[in-house]
C-alpha cells in the first residue's frame, strides 16, 4: 500500500495571500454567467448592510421618547402615543424589509448558484476532454482534476465575498456612532479580535496543506470502496473473500486521517476559545463602563448618555463586535476557501502535449489510405524501456495487414500511436505520405476507426452503445443496424422485446448485462458505424468462440474491401485471413509475410503457430 506524502509546507513559505490573485478570474468569471443577477445580489446586500444601525437608531428614539413622555405626563390619558407608533411601525417595517430581501436574496443565490456551477462543470469537462491520453494517466493530473472538482461550486466562495462587503458597510456605520461617542472603544474591540482572525487564518492553510498532501491516500482509499461496490469487481471480490481485506485498508486510511483531524481541530479550538475569551472580556469590561458613566449622568465628547443613548452606543458597540467577529470569521472562511480555488484555474490553463497541427490537413474518409511507420521509436512516459525501436513497415491502401507477437512485444502500442493518444519519440508516422501531426486532429481521429482490446462498455442504450462509433449520425437508426448486422450485434438486440433500446449495463433500473463476447459485438458495431477509412482491431474477439471469431473475420474482410485494416490478434486462425502478417519480438520486426510463407520459414511465426495449433490436438 502507498505509504503517505511527507508534509509539503512549501505553500506556507511562499505567502499564503498569494491565493487572492484567483480572486480576480473568479470574479470575471462570475460577472460572465449572468451580470444582473451577480449586480441585483450585490445590490440587496447594500441594502442590507444599513438596516442595523437603522434600527439601532429608531430603537434609541423609542426609549427616549418614552421616558420623556412619562416624566412629562401625569396621566395615561394625557400620554402622546402617536410619535412612539409611527416609530414602532417604522422599526417593523425595517425588520420586514430585511427579511424580504434577505428571502429574495437567497432565491438569486440559489439560481445564481446553479448557473454557475453549470458554466464550471462544463469548462472543466472541456478541458479535461482536450488533454493528452498521457496527462489523463498522470497522477499529479489526476490529484489536480480530483480537487478542481471541488471547486465548481466556488459560487459559495463569492457569496462569503459578498458577505465580507455586506459585513464591512454594516460594520462601517454601527463603528461610526461608536468613534462618535467613544472611539477607543473600537480600538478596543480590533486589538480583542485580531489575534483570532490571524490564528484562524493559519490553521485554515495548515488544512489545506493537510488536504493536499492527502491526494493519492484519499484516491487509494476511494478505489478500495471502489472495488467494494462495483459490479465489475463483484465476482473476484466473492471470490476470494477480499471484502475483509479492502475494508482493513480503507480503516486504516480512515483511521489515520480522523487522528490527523482530530489533532488539527483540538488545537485550533483549544486557541480559538482563549482568544474568543480573552475578546469576550475586553467586549464586557467596556459595557460596565457605559453602564457606568449612564447611572452616574456623565457625558463623553459633550453628549450627556441617557437610556436611549445607552441603548444605542451599547448596542452599536455589541454589534459592531459581532460584526467583526462575524466579518473576520468570514475572511477566514474566505481564506480557506480561496487557497482550493488556485487549482481548478491551474486545471483549466492546463495545455494538451500533443500538439494540434498548423496546416489543419483532413484526412480524405473516401478512400483507402496508405500508412508508414518510419523508424518509430517509442517509451512510455516516465519509463526508460523501449516499446518500439526503430520500427519501419508500410500498408499499402485497402491492404489488411496483422501483427502478431508476444505480449509486450508493442502491437497495441502501435494502434495507440497510430490514433495520436500518444506520438513518437523517434521517427516519423504517415498517412498517404504526410506525417499525421500535419493532420488536423479531429479530422485524423474521424477517418481512423478502432476498437481497443480494453474497450468501454457504456451503459446506455444498445443504439448509443453502438452510435457512440459516430455520435453525428447518433440518431441514424438504419445505419446502426447496418452496422449491427456486420458485426452480428443484430442477434443480440433479437434477444430483447426493447431491441436497440435496451439498455445495457447494470447501473440504471432495466439495464441487462451481456456476456463477454456480446460487449464485443457491440463494440464491433461501433467500429462499422464510424464508417472510417482506416480500421484497427487491437484483439477485438478475445472473448467469442473460435467459430464467431471466424464469421466475423469472414464479413470483416468482405466489407472493408476498400478500405486499410490492421488486425492484433493471438489467434492464427484469424490472422491467416490478412493479405499480410507482422512478428514483433521486442518492438522490432522478426519477420513478415504471407501465412503460408511463413510457416515455410520456420521461425518465430512458426514456432508460435505450432505452440498454439498443439493445444486444439
Amino acid at each position: 500500500m502507498p505509504k503517505g506524502r511527507v508534509m509539503d509546507t512549501s505553500h506556507k513559505r511562499t505567502g499564503r495571500f498569494k491565493v487572492l490573485k484567483s480572486i480576480l478570474p473568479l470574479l470575471k468569471m462570475a460577472w460572465t454567467t449572468e451580470p444582473k443577477y451577480l449586480l441585483a445580489i450585490v445590490g440587496l446586500k447594500i441594502i442590507r448592510s444599513f438596516i442595523p444601525l437603522a434600527i439601532l437608531y429608531i430603537g434609541k428614539n423609542i426609549a427616549d421618547s418614552v421616558i420623556e413622555a412619562s416624566k412629562a405626563s401625569e396621566s395615561y390619558n394625557a400620554f402622546n402615543w402617536q410619535p412612539i407608533v409611527w416609530l414602532v411601525v417604522a422599526e417593523m417595517c425595517l425588520i420586514l424589509l430585511n427579511q424580504v430581501t434577505g428571502s429574495i436574496s437567497s432565491l438569486l443565490e440559489a439560481y445564481f448558484g446553479g448557473l454557475y456551477s453549470l458554466k464550471t462543470t462544463v469548462l472543466l469537462l472541456n478541458r479535461a476532454s482536450k488533454l493528452d491520453f498521457p496527462q489523463l494517466e498522470d497522477p499529479k493530473i489526476s490529484e489536480l482534476l480530483e480537487r478542481a472538482r471541488g471547486q465548481t461550486s466556488s459560487y459559495n466562495l463569492l457569496y462569503t465575498l459578498a458577505s465580507i462587503s455586506q459585513s464591512t458597510l454594516t460594520l462601517f456605520s454601527l463603528s461610526a456612532t461608536v468613534l462618535l461617542y467613544a472611539p477607543w472603544l473600537l480600538l478596543l474591540l480590533v486589538f480583542s479580535a485580531f489575534p483570532l482572525f490571524l490564528s484562524e487564518c493559519y490553521f485554515a492553510s495548515q488544512g489545506y496543506i493537510i488536504a493536499k498532501n492527502r491526494a493519492a491516500q484519499n484516491r487509494l482509499q476511494g478505489y478500495y470502496v471502489n472495488i467494494c461496490t462495483n459490479l465489475n469487481f463483484a465476482k473476484e471480490v466473492k471470490h476470494f473473500d477480499l471484502s475483509g481485506w479492502l475494508i482493513v485498508r480503507y480503516e486504516e486510511i480512515a483511521a489515520r486521517f480522523l487522528k490527523e483531524d482530530i489533532r488539527h481541530r483540538f488545537r485550533s479550538i483549544s486557541l480559538a476559545w482563549l482568544l474568543n475569551s480573552f475578546g469576550l472580556a475586553c467586549y464586557y469590561g467596556a459595557y460596565l463602563w457605559l453602564i457606568y458613566i449612564t447611572i452616574n449622568g456623565k457625558s463623553i465628547n459633550g453628549t450627556v448618555f441617557t437610556y436611549g443613548m445607552l441603548i444605542f452606543v451599547a448596542g452599536s458597540f455589541k454589534q459592531s463586535r459581532d460584526a467583526i467577529q462575524l466579518l473576520l470569521n468570514l475572511v477566514s472562511d474566505f481564506f480557506e476557501k480561496a487557497l482550493y480555488v488556485p487549482d481548478f484555474f491551474h486545471f483549466l490553463e492546463l495545455k494538451p502535449k500533443i500538439e494540434p497541427s498548423k496546416n489543419d490537413k483532413i484526412l480524405n474518409k473516401s478512400l483507402a489510405s496508405k500508412i508508414e511507420f518510419r523508424g518509430v521509436s517509442f517509451r512510455y512516459p516516465g519509463s526508460s524501456k523501449w516499446i518500439l525501436k526503430n520500427l519501419s513497415f508500410i500498408v499499402l491502401p485497402g491492404e489488411k495487414i496483422a501483427f502478431v507477437g508476444e505480449n509486450g512485444a508493442g502491437k497495441t502500442t502501435i494502434t495507440l500511436l497510430l490514433a495520436r493518444l500518444y506520438d513518437p519519440d523517434e521517427g516519423f508516422i504517415l498517412i498517404d505520405d504526410i506525417d499525421i501531426k500535419n493532420y488536423d486532429l479531429k479530422s485524423l481521429r474521424q477517418g481512423i476507426g478502432v476498437v481497443f482490446q480494453d474497450f468501454a462498455r457504456y451503459d446506455f442504450a444498445m443504439r448509443e452503445n453502438i452510435g457512440v462509433g459516430c455520435v453525428e449520425a447518433l440518431d441514424d437508426m438504419q445505419r446502426v443496424v447496418n452496422a449491427a448486422e456486420k458485426s452480428l450485434a443484430d442477434e443480440v438486440a433479437a434477444r430483447f422485446p426493447a431491441g436497440y433500446k435496451q439498455m445495457l449495463g447494470r447501473r440504471f433500473e432495466g439495464g441487462v448485462n451481456l456476456s463477454g463476447g456480446e460487449w464485443q459485438r457491440v463494440a464491433l458495431g461501433r467500429l462499422y458505424f464510424r464508417d472510417a477509412s482506416i480500421l484497427v482491431l487491437d484483439e477485438p474477439t478475445s472473448s467469442i468462440d473460435p467459430r464467431s471469431e471466424f464469421e466475423l473475420f469472414k464479413r470483416f474482410i468482405k466489407s472493408v474491401e476498400n478500405k486499410t485494416a490492421i488486425l492484433i490478434s493471438h489467434r492464427f486462425s484469424t490472422v491467416r485471413m490478412a493479405n499480410k502478417i507482422v512478428v514483433l519480438e521486442h518492438g522490432k520486426i522478426v519477420e513478415s509475410g504471407t501465412h503460408n510463407e511463413l510457416l515455410k520459414n520456420k521461425g518465430k511465426y512458426a514456432e508460435l503457430y505450432e505452440l498454439q495449433a498443439s493445444g486444439y490436438r
